[in-house]
């Protein structure tokens, strides 16, 4: 096994493709704070809906607003 901080080096490199991240989130336990930390570090809120969602999941989990960097 690998040291966390190699891991956490190589989903770095996959921001952006949320996707990939979510099922990474899945795969590994390891892996999933890193992955949801990446998944809310930039947003995108494009329509109500989204926005809908957003507030949905920082209402169910008050710990995400921290990983959030950018909204647009």
């Amino acid at each position: 096994m690998l040291p966390l901080e190699l891991d956490e080096q190589v989903l770095d490199h996959l921001q952006g493709q949320v996707r990939t991240l979510l099922a990474c989130a899945l795969v590994c336990k390891r892996w999933h704070p890193r992955c949801r930390q990446l998944l809310y570090r930039t947003v995108y809120l494009s329509n109500r809906h989204r926005l809908r969602l957003f507030y949905r999941s920082l209402s169910a989990d008050v710990a995400l607003h921290k990983f959030v960097e950018s909204v647009s």
